[in-house]
């Protein structure tokens, strides 16, 4: 590039004339030269490219030649948003720059020759990058939330692909709060990626890592691609491992394992009336295409068939769980191979017989359609034979599926309680020395409040001990009703083990004892309780691992009627029954009706007729959310009764067994109770009433759920908190207000009388405020549209202002009761926070019969229901506490001690002196004394003397002393 520039000359004349003419050359930019390097881009093939444009793939490496049009002193590089860069040169008229592509842009470039001057208006070029995607990261098995235990061998599968190349792949684990780290080789195996695509397989055996007991672990996997910028990382979502102790998976898996049960009675149910409807179909066939016969045969065969695959599945997933925790023993695995063997063949041989003999009657043409009749006879006589055999499989299935039900319950109460006990047993051997000696109002605060936890521990375990005896002896009646021999002798010989070693016996002088700082003493028979416990757990496992013989099924069987079950008869009654009184039956199963009879059920009658309230309500709620979310407008009209009927059937399971539940609550002498059920009842009806209609939309549902939510409010938290009152009451009064130290308990009498009174109400308070806030909740979350629900859910908004009536009354028959307890009565209940409760101003009904939702007033009923379950509990505790005793100055002159030479002194406090002096202390306990009186058969060391003299002297009564 040239430029003139002109110099003028003034004379003295003013006269001016050219003198001369200079001419100055600028550097340009002649040739830029992009040269494209692609190391890590497998199939892509370096390049030059000619042009001051950039394009190119993300991460690619381009070095740029410069060319200027005359020798340089200098150069620079401005890109977009960066300060300028020094360009070195490598010829006087050439200079270089490398840069890798990572983002969008332009740059110029500033020239300077040798004397200084620079181009005369620097261009810009154009940066343009194509993105390059990062890897594909996909986690195959398990991509879920896991529940294992620290001995669990996980499968994990993965993929990972690229565009290109992967750099590097990892599995990460990260325990808690810590940074990720990589499982090592020994546990995923090498990966390294050589391709496009890794894909890997590994067992993640946990047992090969350090990994606490308990805990919660995120693992995911991270791929790295070749893009040299950084940016190619691509992590999987991340899942959790949860580590939990194996009982507590064992509780989980079997809780998630009730689905088999289920299903296995449906495929039960439907089996059973399949074969009953073929075997009568003979009688009444037409040729109609709708005949109901033909369609209630196929339409219940279909629906066993669907059961028993369902259960297939379930099946298989727990025993991939709990194959994969190493604890097939625990689950009673081979007791499981029996059931899958039953299942296997009426999924592998008869329902695929049936299926094929059914679908053969379906015309196929013209002269078929004539003959229909011929053809639905016939496919029904050559499976008639399958269909009775599929009846006898899982009528045995369901036997055998019942007695691994009532093991693993037994067995899941015994191991946690076993769990529990040990962890007792330990912190009593770690607080017992710290208490040896002392009085308990003597020990220091952080000492009494640990020794009263550990006691009110000990004495929980007590009570679940002889809830286990009460399981144990209604599951000895339901195996003798039921003639199931393979189990009785398991757990008979359970229930003598926990009766015969006085099992409850020890836990409940442990609990005593701890309870008034006598722990030492108690160790042994935490230890001895806890022993059986083991023996128990182990002799549960054992029997889960025998199995009698059975007679082959045939088709000479005939399928069982339905099988009576008795109300629970009482303990002597169960004892006294021999099993070898009846002799096993191969014909007896239990129908789907019946089945309440068999479900896990409480001690008492009450909470055994509640519980099999649940278990049939629970059915209509899961078959309403199944059929709501299943139902298609394709649907025939008679399909879709048929399918509403059998739902109104189990709904009038569940309102006879309420009736039950009913009457039992009347015999018992509970009306709260009684009243609850009447309540539930009557949204039982509603829910028959709006199936019936049906309408199974999310009102009919949360109808059904809280009444399933007031059962449990009456079998997990009134009934318990009321038993347990009632007893600490009947022990208080049976020793006259003191227990069997001939200690005090703090309420006593009529302040006794007044506290059960006071936890009662507050009990019922609970139970109908909870009622009153599920209602408030679904009138809000669930606003009724049809007339019919309208009408229903007005009904319920009535019953919900007398509720709240009622709670009201308990309330302020609490205000009037507490101020009856007297002096240190009072200061101790005035603790528990019960007179803030009730003085609370709690809304009338007049606010819940407005129709507008109002969460304030939700709240606030649902804050008081909590704090009144606070406030009974520690009533409830109270009723366990002892008297302190209190000194008091004596009003005497104080007797002035006998005086004492320094010799007799010394001699009583010698080791004689001593020996003789603890010998006639009867206080001590046996096993403390002769202790210290083989330490005395020497003379204590000279440099610790009065130490010690001092040390055993403490241990001898003021009375002895004297």
């Amino acid at each position: 590039m040239r430029e003139s520039i002109h110099f003028y000359l003034q004379g003295g004349d003013d006269s001016t004339d050219t003198q001369s003419v200079s001419v100055i050359e600028r550097p340009y930019l002649k040739r830029i030269v992009a040269h494209y390097d692609y190391p890590d881009y497998a199939g892509l093939p370096n390049r030059d490219m000619e042009g001051g444009q950039v394009f190119g793939l993300e991460g690619t490496r381009v070095r740029m030649t410069f060319e200027s049009s005359m020798p340089l002193r200098n150069g620079a590089i401005h890109f977009d948003g960066k300060a300028s860069k020094p360009l070195p040169l490598i010829s006087p008229t050439t200079f270089e720059e490398s840069l890798i592509l990572t983002a969008d842009g332009s740059y110029s470039v500033e020239l300077f020759e040798k004397n200084g001057f620079r181009e005369a208006r620097p261009e810009r070029y154009d940066v343009r990058v194509t993105p390059y995607n990062p890897p594909e990261v996909e986690l195959l098995a398990p991509a879920q939330n896991v529940i294992c235990t620290p001995q669990a061998a996980i499968p994990v599968s993965f993929r990972a692909t690229d565009s290109f190349r992967l750099r590097k792949v990892e599995v990460l684990y990260q325990i808690g709060d810590a940074v990720p780290a990589p499982l090592s080789d020994r546990i995923t195996g090498p990966l390294d990626p050589q391709g496009k695509t890794v894909e890997s397989r590994f067992t993640w055996d946990l047992r090969k890592m350090e990994l606490p007991p308990t805990g919660e672990i995120q693992y995911f996997v991270r791929a790295q691609d070749v893009n040299p910028t950084g940016r190619g990382v691509t992590e999987s979502p991340r899942f959790q491992i949860k580590l939990v102790k194996p009982s507590e998976f064992q509780f989980d898996a079997f809780e998630q394992a009730k689905r088999i049960e289920a299903e296995a009675r449906l495929a039960w149910e439907n089996q059973y009336g399949a074969w009953k409807a073929a075997s009568q179909f003979g009688q009444t066939p037409t040729s109609k295409e709708d005949d109901p016969a033909w369609q209630e045969l196929k339409e219940k065969q279909e629906a066993a068939v669907r059961a028993a695959t369902a259960m297939e599945t379930a099946l298989r997933e727990l025993i991939q769980r709990y194959e994969q925790n190493d604890m097939a023993r625990e689950f009673m695995a081979g007791r499981l191979a029996v059931i899958t063997g039953l299942l296997h063949r009426v999924n592998a041989k008869e329902h695929p017989a049936i299926v094929s003999a059914l679908d053969q009657a379906r015309p196929r043409t013209d002269a078929d359609a004539g003959r229909v009749k011929e053809l639905r006879s016939s496919a029904v006589a050559r499976c008639l034979d399958n269909q009775k055999l599929a009846v006898l499989c899982l009528q045995r299935l369901l036997e055998r599926l019942f007695d691994w039900r009532d093991l693993q319950t037994t067995l899941i109460r015994d191991t946690l309680l076993a769990e529990e006990q040990g962890e007792v047993a330990a912190l009593t051997e770690q607080i017992a020395p710290k208490t040896l000696g002392w009085q308990m109002e003597d020990l220091s605060n952080d000492v009494q409040d640990k020794l009263l936890t550990l006691g009110k521990r000990q004495r929980t375990l007590f009570d679940v001990e002889g809830e286990l005896e009460k399981e144990l002896e209604f599951q000895i009646y339901r195996a003798e009703r039921q003639q199931r021999r393979s189990i009785l002798d398991p757990l008979r010989t359970a229930y003598r083990s926990l009766r015969q070693t006085r099992v409850n016996d020890n836990l409940k002088l442990a609990a005593g004892k701890i309870e008034n700082n006598q722990a030492f003493q108690i160790i042994q028979n935490q230890k001895a309780a806890l022993q059986i416990l083991k023996i128990v757990k182990g002799g549960l496992i054992q029997a889960g691992q025998k199995i009698d013989s059975e007679t082959e099924i045939t088709a000479a069987m005939t399928p069982s009627e339905i099988i009576e079950v008795q109300p629970k008869p009482k303990t002597d009654e169960v004892a006294a029954t021999s099993p070898a009184a009846t002799e096993p039956a191969e014909t007896t199963a239990v129908s789907p009706e019946d089945l309440l009879g068999n479900l896990n059920l409480g001690g008492d009658p009450v909470t055994a007729a509640i519980n099999a309230v649940w278990e049939a309500h629970d059915a209509v709620l899961a078959r309403s959310r199944y059929l709501s979310q299943n139902r298609a407008n394709s649907e025939m009209p008679r399909f879709v009764k048929l399918k509403l009927g059998i739902l109104l059937g189990k709904q009038e399971v569940a309102l006879h067994a309420i009736d039950q539940a009913i009457q039992e609550a009347q015999k018992a002498g509970a009306p709260p109770v009684r009243e609850m059920l009447e309540g539930i009842r009557e949204e039982l009806q509603q829910s028959n009433t709006l199936i019936g209609a049906g309408q199974l939309s999310a009102v009919t549902q949360q109808i059904q759920a809280d009444s399933l939510q007031s059962l449990d409010d009456l079998r997990r938290g009134f009934l318990p908190l009321q038993k347990s009152v009632r007893e600490a009451a009947d022990e208080n009064k049976r020793g006259g207000g003191s227990d069997s130290f001939q200690l005090k308990f703090l309420i006593r009498d009529k302040d006794l009388d007044e506290a059960v009174a006071v936890i009662d109400d507050l009990n019922q308070f609970d139970l109908w405020e909870r009622d009153v806030v599920r209602k408030l909740d679904r009138f809000a979350k669930s606003p009724a549209g049809d007339p019919l629900a309208v009408s229903v859910e007005k009904i319920n908004r009535s019953r919900a202002s007398a509720a709240q009536r009622r709670a009201v009354a308990l309330l302020n028959s609490v205000h009037q009761n507490q101020a009856a307890f007297s002096g240190r009565v009072a200061i101790a209940v005035g603790g528990t926070g019960l007179t803030a409760l009730a003085e609370l101003k709690l809304t009338t009904a007049e606010a819940i019969d407005a129709a507008a939702p109002n969460v304030a007033l939700r709240n606030s009923l649902n804050d008081a229901a909590e704090e009144s379950v606070r406030v009974a509990r520690g009533l409830k505790d109270l009723l366990g506490e002892r008297e302190k005793t209190v000194v008091v100055a004596s009003t005497q002159p104080a007797v002035q001690p006998k005086a004492i030479t320094l010799a007799d002194w010394q001699k009583l406090k010698s080791p004689e002196a001593l020996r003789a002096q603890l010998k006639a202390d009867t206080q001590l306990p046996p096993e403390v004394r002769d202790i210290m009186l083989r330490s005395l058969n020497r003379d204590f060391p000279p440099r610790y003397r009065d130490l010690l003299a001092a040390y055993y002297a403490s241990f001898v009564s003021e009375e002895k002393k004297q």
